[in-house]
C-alpha cells in the first residue's frame, strides 16, 4: 500500500519527530516478548502468561510495520485497510474470493502476518478464522462467534461460527478528524465514525506520532467483539464494515448503549475480563511504544488509554464506571468535557 504522507500544513504537535520515534521503538520490537515472557512468571498464571507473550510479539509486528510503511498504524480504512475500497469498490462486501491478504477494512492482524511468518489462504473466510488461533490467540479464550451478514446471525458457506477474536484493537486510534490529511479511501465515512459528540484531536490522523504519549495509548487489548446483550457473540464478515467490524472496538470508556464489549455485568463481561487477580477481573494490553500491561477493570475504564491526546469527550459519552473517577470535575462543571492528556 502507498502509505499516506503527511500535509506539510499541518504543526507537529509533539517533540519527537518521526524518525526518532520509530527509531527508539524497533529496538522494543525484538526485545518485548522476550521482557514479557520473562516477567511475572511467578505470579502469573500460564494462560495469562501465554496471552501477554503473544500480546507482544504483535506488539512487535505492528511497530515493524510502522518502520516499513511511515509510521501509519495497521488497521484503519485509510492505512492497511485502503486496499479494499480502492480495488473492490462495487463489489459484495461478503465476497470470499478476495486473495490479498486484508481481510476487512479494518482488519489489523493480516499486515502482521508477515512479520509473524504466518502463511495464510487464498479464502478470506479461512483468512478470518486463521486470526483465532495460534499466534493471535489468548488461551483463555474459547467463546464462540457465528457469522453475521446483513441481519442474519447465522452460518453460511463459506463462514461458519468459529473462536472468538481474542483481542481487539481500539477504532479511536484508526480514524481521521475532519481537518486532517484525507485518507486514502473512497468512503469519507472514516472520518466521522466516532460515537456521540466526541471530537479527535485537531488534524489528527492514524500514524504514530499523533497519537501522544504511546505508553499510555492500547494498541490491541483483551476483547469480545461483538458480544450481544443475550450473551452471544458474533462477527460481521463483510470487507467494508462500519464501526470497527470484527476488528475494532471504542473501548471500555463508551456510553452503555454503545458498549460490544468490555460489557458492565457478568457474565458477558468476563468474555473480555478474563485474566482475574483475586477479585479483580482485568485485561491484558499492548501499547503502542510495546509494551503489555495487566489492567484491572477499573484501571481499563480511564478514557487516556483509549483515545489520542487532544481528543474532546463529554461526560455524556461516557459509561458509569468511567465517570466515577471524574466525579468531583463533573459536579462542579456540568458542562464537563474530558481533555485527553
Amino acid at each position: 500500500m502507498q502509505a499516506i504522507r503527511e500535509n506539510p500544513s499541518n504543526p507537529r504537535r509533539r517533540g519527537m519527530t518521526l524518525i526518532e520515534t520509530v527509531t527508539a521503538l524497533a529496538c522494543l520490537a525484538i526485545l518485548v516478548p522476550l521482557i514479557v515472557a520473562a516477567t511475572g512468571s511467578t505470579v502469573r498464571p500460564n494462560r495469562e502468561r501465554m496471552c501477554a507473550y503473544r500480546l507482544g510479539q504483535l506488539g512487535s509486528a505492528m511497530l515493524l510495520y510502522t518502520i516499513e510503511n511511515e509510521g501509519y498504524i495497521p488497521g484503519s480504512p485509510g492505512t492497511s485497510g485502503a486496499a479494499l475500497d480502492l480495488i473492490y469498490n462495487g463489489q459484495p462486501t461478503d465476497l470470499d474470493d478476495i486473495p490479498i491478504a486484508i481481510t476487512q477494512t479494518w482488519d489489523w492482524a493480516a499486515p502482521l502476518a508477515g512479520y509473524l511468518n504466518v502463511e495464510l489462504s487464498p479464502s478470506r473466510a479461512e483468512r478470518v478464522e486463521r486470526f483465532r488461533f495460534g499466534e493471535f490467540w489468548c488461551p483463555s479464550n474459547n467463546y464462540t462467534s457465528v457469522p453475521y451478514n446483513y441481519s442474519t446471525l447465522s452460518p453460511f458457506q463459506p463462514w461458519r461460527a468459529t473462536r472468538m477474536l481474542s483481542y481487539n484493537s481500539c477504532r479511536n486510534f484508526l480514524l481521521y478528524a475532519d481537518d486532517a490529511p484525507p485518507p486514502v479511501t473512497i468512503d469519507a465515512l472514516w472520518s466521522v465514525n466516532i460515537a456521540g459528540t466526541t471530537e479527535l484531536a485537531p488534524a489528527y490522523y492514524p500514524r504514530l506520532d499523533q497519537l501522544g504519549t504511546t505508553e499510555d495509548k492500547v494498541f490491541l487489548a483483551d476483547g469480545s467483539r461483538y458480544t450481544s446483550e443475550s450473551g452471544d457473540v458474533y462477527h460481521d464478515v463483510n470487507w467494508r464494515s462500519s464501526s470497527g467490524g470484527m476488528y475494532s472496538d471504542g473501548g471500555p470508556t463508551l456510553q452503555e448503549t454503545y458498549l460490544r464489549s468490555y460489557i458492565l455485568d457478568l457474565p458477558q463481561k468476563a468474555y473480555s475480563y478474563r485474566h482475574k487477580h483475586g477479585d479483580d477481573y482485568g485485561i491484558n494490553a499492548i501499547h503502542y511504544d510495546g509494551h503489555v500491561s495487566w489492567m484491572s477493570e477499573t484501571t481499563s475504564r480511564h478514557p487516556r488509554w483509549w483515545y489520542p491526546t487532544g481528543t474532546t469527550i463529554p461526560f455524556s459519552e461516557m459509561n458509569a464506571p468511567t465517570r466515577t473517577p471524574l466525579i468531583d470535575e463533573i459536579l462542579q462543571d456540568p458542562n464537563f468535557e474530558y481533555h485527553v492528556p
